[in-house]
């Protein structure tokens, strides 16, 4: 359990000026499976917590003389160069901030040591640093969760035995740069996958070309290259105008034409493509329309009639092209993304701030969600699962009650408006067809494809995926050994 110390005793060095806090966890892998992961640099963008205001710009796969470097807000940027004295292949690394003005200010030194236990590894992390340890301890509790997690999804989809000799798939990803393309491109790089991602750009305008970074290429969602995917295995395609905005005519035209002919246009080039095999394309499971109380919604239930629900029934349709020419095509249905850093979770906290009689308002109405590593691990294994196909429900097993969903969230930053939630509420924010569709749409939709395919979820609770993601959880929820099954560290992988 994290535990706050002194400084040592003794001549003060300057990597132990400050406060120290250690926190611990045993995780049921190897320790060379656990500190290959620490290893490669994606794994910074999975340890980091979306409720903290940095973002990975750059991490050496060097644990010995590399660097790791974040963006923080008003352009400010925190560097941790390695510290070669820590160094030991397969048991520590540690970084020391030497960016100004946090050098200075922080005397930040993150230490991780890894050790043998009998079924697993000891995962060991101190930081010795002048910020009070308060504002760590969430930080290192989310870091172990999120390990063990990331380290079962791999070992379930076979990466931890096939990924490292060369298996992994090369995967195409549109819409990378969204809360979700983040999330699922750290978790495959981390996999072992090489991803490209692809930029939009616009061809016919010659006056300004792309400024290309490395695994990045040009798309042009109105005129893709025909050999765009010629090269890889599957594409990802995510991309797309955000639903959350009012819906006006405009705003509607907008999505629809985003979504629909794009996806067309590159199931073409996906089924021309010499080696494409694989298309991911997401759906939304507001394919199911926004008032179905009472009905158990599985793949195979009927759609709606709303606005988002005819968009899905094109958008899904857009990907005949590839599936007609032989490329196994998944249109992953997706519910809520609940994600700190973007997805649904800032509508919703918007929402339940309005009224801290959320649940009574809105009583056991349902809503289809899944939490954001569940919606990357979800995208993995459409990618590397060939028994999925067509339509899979990306919705978390246990549908949310949405009144109980909003007052957890409203709780985390408690507002004293203890009114109930009226429709209009979230319409003043969103618009009243965006409230009713999105936040008040009465939905109970199963993911009976993954079920039955023995997929594992991290979050089968709306409190525990919340609690994950908004950085609530305890100190001691460092301790656990894999997230969805319970307390204690002697889970099988």
């Amino acid at each position: 359990m994290p535990r706050p110390a002194p400084p040592p005793a003794g001549p003060a060095e300057g990597r132990r000026i400050g406060l120290l806090l250690e926190t611990s966890t045993t995780v049921p892998f190897p320790r060379p499976v656990v500190w290959d992961y620490h290893a490669r640099p994606a794994s910074a963008e999975r340890l980091l917590p979306g409720f903290v205001p940095l973002e990975v710009l750059r991490a050496d796969a060097d644990l010995a003389l590399g660097q790791i470097s974040f963006s923080l807000p008003a352009g400010l940027r925190w560097t941790n160069s390695y510290d070669l004295t820590a160094y030991q292949r397969g048991r520590s690394f540690a970084e020391v901030n030497t960016s100004a003005p946090f050098q200075s200010l922080t005397r930040w030194r993150f230490e991780h040591r890894f050790a043998d236990e009998p079924g697993g590894t000891l995962v060991a992390d101190s930081v010795s640093s002048r910020i009070p340890t308060a504002a760590l301890e969430r930080v290192l509790s989310y870091r172990h969760r999120q390990l063990a997690g990331d380290l079962r999804c791999l070992k379930d989809l076979g990466f931890l035995e096939h990924g490292a000799a060369g298996g992994a798939p090369r995967v195409a990803l549109t819409g990378a740069g969204g809360t979700l393309g983040r999330a699922f491109s750290a978790l495959a790089r981390v996999a072992g996958c090489e991803v490209i991602r692809l930029v939009r750009v616009d061809s016919s305008d010659t006056r300004h070309a792309p400024e290309l970074s490395e695994g990045e290429r040009a798309w042009d969602p109105r005129y893709p290259a025909d050999d765009l995917l010629d090269d890889v295995d599957a594409l990802v395609h995510l991309a797309g105008k955000p639903f959350f905005q009012r819906l006006t005519d405009a705003h509607r035209r907008e999505v629809y034409d985003t979504r629909v002919r794009p996806t067309r246009l590159l199931a073409e080039v996906a089924a021309r493509s010499p080696r494409c095999e694989t298309l991911v394309s997401a759906s939304s499971a507001g394919f199911y329309g926004d008032e179905r109380a009472g009905e158990r919604l599985a793949e195979d239930a009927a759609p709606g009639e709303s606005f988002l629900a005819r968009l899905a029934i094109d958008w899904e349709a857009a990907t005949r092209p590839a599936a007609e020419a032989g490329v196994r095509v998944v249109t992953p249905r997706f519910g809520a993304v609940l994600a700190a850093g973007g997805g649904s979770l800032p509508t919703l906290r918007a929402a339940g701030a309005l009224g801290g009689r959320a649940q009574a308002a809105l009583g056991e109405q349902a809503i289809a969600w899944v939490s954001l590593d569940d919606a990357a691990d979800i995208l993995l294994r459409c990618v590397v699962d060939g028994r999925l196909e067509g339509p899979v429900n990306a919705t978390a097993p246990t549908p949310g009650a949405l009144g109980e969903l909003l007052n957890t969230v409203a709780s985390a930053r408690p507002i004293p408006l203890p009114i109930p939630i009226p429709e209009f509420s979230p319409g003043a924010l969103k618009g009243r067809a965006a409230a009713r569709e999105f936040l008040f749409s009465d939905q109970r939709v199963f993911p009976d494809a993954l079920e039955r395919v023995g997929h594992r979820f991290r979050h089968r609770d709306v409190a525990e995926a919340l609690a994950h993601e908004m950085g609530l959880e305890l100190p001691g929820a460092a301790r656990p050994g894999l997230p969805g099954e319970g307390p204690g560290v002697d889970s099988a992988p």
